[in-house]
């Protein structure tokens, strides 16, 4: 039981979903999915995710053991071996994937891969090159879900716009995240919290009804994630961060709201807000 949760811990289980709300938003940007061709994105997504986990959590294994000394791999849970054995399993799980789906969705995850890769490879440690590369994966999952999930879906400014947005949304996050336990002035955290608060007000005069909610409860998630106490030195702080990683299901959510697939929105709602109130009770 022990073994399986450290496993969990690794792959960072609990954030899995946040991949298939990217694929679920897609599929509804590009007009809709066949089954088979969804279950392959599904299952291409999940395989990529699962991989970055991993991959990251044995390339920061050094790191980690100073800033985060409970994860997995430092504390001695799960072996350095039973990691990496992890990561090409889940890799091996998107490979499987690529025959269940359309072709342009094997060429954009192709390029997804490329970007995890690059980001735990030393992108990350780069101020400015790791919050991109990261907010990549992201847009380029969204991508690739829709490409992978529909066959006739085209590269248009109905898809880019909303992979750009959950890019930059991430990216922003991303930076956030830099910030932990590095103490970091006012200024820097507000600015970073600004580019956050700035996606959903710039998507809202364009979004239509359907999307207007998710996108409120977005911008109060940002507003109430802002640590009143700022990040402290020496002191980690991931409470922030966690809770807005839970804003990815209501950009996709908005973004299925505007593809006019009003129960994917609703769902994608209730996940967003539901993950909010985790991280909260988790913290209290």
């Amino acid at each position: 039981m022990a073994a399986a949760r450290a496993v969990l811990d690794l792959l960072r289980i609990g954030l899995l979903p946040t991949a298939w709300a990217d694929v679920a938003a897609g599929a509804c940007l590009a007009g809709g999915a066949e089954p088979p061709e969804l279950g392959g994105a599904l299952l291409l997504s999940s395989g990529l995710y699962l991989f970055g986990m991993a991959s990251n959590a044995v390339v920061d294994r050094a790191e980690d053991a100073v800033r985060y000394p409970a994860r997995p791999v430092p504390s001695g849970r799960i072996s350095l071996g039973a990691a990496r054995a992890a990561a090409a399993a889940c890799a091996l799980a998107a490979l499987a994937a690529l025959p269940l789906v359309a072709p342009a969705g094997r060429a954009t995850a192709a390029v997804l891969f490329a970007a995890i890769l690059a980001y735990n490879l030393g992108g990350k440690r780069r101020a400015a090159i790791g919050p991109a590369l990261m907010g990549a994966c992201r847009g380029l999952n969204l991508l690739a879900g829709a490409l992978a999930a529909a066959p006739d879906a085209r590269v248009d400014a109905h898809l880019l716009v909303p992979a750009l947005a959950l890019a930059a949304y991430t990216a922003a996050v991303t930076a956030v995240s830099a910030l932990e336990g590095a103490g970091a002035s006012r200024r820097r955290l507000a600015a970073r919290f600004g580019v956050l608060l700035a996606v959903p007000l710039a998507l809202t005069p364009c979004a239509g009804a359907a999307a207007a909610f998710p996108l409120v409860a977005l911008a109060a998630l940002v507003i109430v994630s802002y640590p009143r106490g700022g990040f402290a030195a020496g002191a980690p702080n991931e409470t922030p961060v966690h809770r807005l990683l839970g804003g990815i299901y209501l950009l996709d959510a908005a973004f299925a709201g505007y593809a006019g697939a009003p129960w994917v929105c609703a769902a994608l709602t209730a996940a967003g807000i539901l993950h909010a109130l985790r991280v909260r009770h988790a913290r209290a």
